[in-house]
């Protein structure tokens, strides 16, 4: 996507972090039948410091997108990065 887009996610812990196991995009729930990460990112010494956690995830109807949350707790929301065809 040209801008990450927010969505709702409902999570499970696991281990340190929290997994996600679906979320919600135009009113429609999508199940994650399984989530690869989290793939640990930061940055911005100089500039605005950012820390997230990415993770890659599989639907139930097999498409793959990529989500993630900013990983300091500043916000709660989960974004939708983008998908893989």
């Amino acid at each position: 996507l040209p801008s990450p887009k927010v969505v709702t996610v409902d999570t499970q812990p696991r281990r340190d972090h929290e997994v996600p196991i679906r979320y919600m995009d135009n009113n429609e729930w999508h199940d994650v039948v399984e989530a690869a990460g989290p793939d640990r990112v930061s940055g911005g010494r100089w500039t605005r410091e950012y820390a997230r956690e990415y993770f890659r995830c599989v639907r139930e109807d097999g498409m793959m997108v990529w989500l993630y949350h900013e990983a300091k707790k500043e916000t709660k929301d989960w974004f939708l990065h983008g998908w893989w065809d």
